[in-house]
């Protein structure tokens, strides 16, 4: 409206937040190209009503987006060359801090650009926070360095945004059955309760997978209560294959196969109280693998409920978000986490543990 703008904008993003920021962009009647530069998209699924091209062509008065995993790279020279008429915006930005090609094209075209916008929920992803200081560079006018960058990270934040909604937020700890129990307990090591004066690691792993079993009871149950009261989940997996798991059984407790998403690669969901009023369907659940904290909206959903996966805290911060976020009309958002057996030790022990593996190993030499 002012006619502020660069002649350019360019968007870069994973390529799983696709569909909804397309569809948030779309909201403000905005022109989108994105581009796809690669030979073949026969068997690619795009967004609607869009440009999709498969150059490195950027139009000028277009929200230009190029996913960042991995076409960002080879759109590298056509990006420098109106870097300083480009408004550059990088979303996920702490998907950038690795040494990557994706991490120096992103740096580079920022620090080239007219002007640059970075987004995200996590900015400190592991304790290496020093990964931050290429970033805090373009920031502040003088250097910084491993002794001074937490003092330039006080400029980073231009706007952080706060959806002042309550949580309430309970673990739960599953029961077990009687066969369970026994078996579990000739598998764990007495130090943790158990029989076993001789733990290997792989019976570790038995012992995790029987815990799994019995939080999954626990979990369906929680769901579908929550459903009972109206309130769709948003459920949190440890992989495809639990997924998979948790979804024959929402379906052997008479819930339609039609009313669970469940999020896959490739896919991307944008549930909110608009989308479903425009039309799209109202899903009831919508099952996500941890490893996928981030690209998608489901602010539909009043509930949340996982158990103990392999993550650290800024992806659960991240998976969290997708509900807890702007757009959610919730007074009061419901967390749920289904813990029982080694998974609670886990849990109170090893809140940090990017590793299951690893947690179960230490566990084991606790005899």
């Amino acid at each position: 409206k002012n006619k502020k703008l660069p002649k350019y904008i360019v968007y870069t993003l994973p390529e799983s937040a696709l569909n909804s920021i397309v569809n948030e962009i779309k909201c403000f009647n905005l022109p989108i190209k994105l581009l796809v530069p690669i030979k073949n998209t026969k068997n690619r699924i795009f967004p609607e009503n869009i440009i999709v091209s498969n150059d490195t062509n950027f139009l000028p008065n277009h929200i230009n987006i190029v996913t960042s995993d991995n076409n960002l790279r080879k759109c590298e020279n056509n990006l420098i060359k109106i870097a300083d008429e480009t408004l550059f915006i990088v979303d996920e930005v702490h998907t950038a801090m690795n040494d990557s090609k994706r991490t120096s094209v992103a740096l580079n075209i920022s620090s080239l650009a007219y002007d640059f916008i970075v987004f995200t929920g996590t900015p400190v992803i592991d304790s290496k926070t020093y990964k931050l200081i290429a970033w805090l560079k373009m920031i502040v006018p003088y250097e910084v360095n491993n002794k001074n960058y937490l003092v330039a990270a006080n400029n980073m934040i231009t706007r952080s945004v706060n959806t002042k909604i309550k949580v309430n937020r309970i673990k739960i700890e599953a029961k077990f059955k009687s066969e369970e129990i026994i078996k579990y307990n000739n598998l764990i090591p007495k130090s943790l309760g158990g029989n076993n004066i001789n733990t290997t690691n792989s019976q570790m792993k038995l012992a995790s997978d029987i815990c799994y079993n019995v939080c999954n009871r626990e979990i369906i149950r929680q769901v579908m209560l929550f459903l009972k009261h109206k309130k769709g989940v948003m459920l949190v997996a440890k992989d495809k294959n639990h997924q998979n798991i948790l979804k024959k059984l929402l379906i052997k407790n008479k819930l339609k196969s039609e009313d669970i998403f469940t999020l896959e690669t490739g896919k991307s969901i944008l549930l909110t109280d608009d989308s479903v009023s425009n039309g799209n369907h109202d899903y009831k659940v919508v099952i996500v693998p941890i490893k996928r904290p981030e690209g998608y909206t489901l602010t539909r959903l009043k509930v949340l409920i996982t158990s103990i996966y392999p993550s650290n805290q800024a992806t659960r911060t991240q998976i969290e978000g997708r509900i807890n976020r702007i757009g959610q009309k919730a007074n009061v958002l419901e967390y749920r986490i289904i813990h029982a057996g080694i998974l609670t030790n886990i849990m109170n022990n090893h809140d940090d543990a990017k590793s299951l593996e690893i947690a179960l190993i230490k566990m084991s030499k606790y005899n």
